[in-house]
């Protein structure tokens, strides 16, 4: 029983010690890859999927779903699926990837 205590300090101690695992913004920015896709082969985003590589419950879409030139649907991969209602324009001269994406949910 006496041991406790003096277990128990170290262990507080090394609860309170400073963290230098820090990440700056434009780390952040660097380390998100994101991939545009063409599902209905018109030549515009229909879909801009961000997978940050800091994290893996991250993942977030913007989704055009009529096909109108904006993106009508926020998209967030987490514990669940998380669906806004957003109103933005489709991005001009990006790389497309023709097809859809492998994560589900989005539609």
């Amino acid at each position: 029983m006496r041991y406790i205590p003096a277990l128990a300090l170290p262990l507080l101690l090394a609860a309170c010690a400073h963290s230098d695992n820090t990440v700056s913004a434009s780390e952040v920015s660097e380390a998100t890859a994101v991939t545009y896709y063409d599902r209905n082969l018109d030549g515009i985003a229909d879909l801009e999927l961000h997978e940050p590589a800091y994290c893996d419950d991250c993942i977030w879409a913007l989704v055009d779903i009529d096909f109108d030139g904006r993106y009508e649907r926020l998209v967030k991969w987490s514990f669940g699926i998380i669906k806004e209602s957003v109103n933005l324009p489709v991005p001009d001269n990006v790389d497309l990837v023709i097809g859809n994406p492998k994560l589900l949910g989005w539609e």
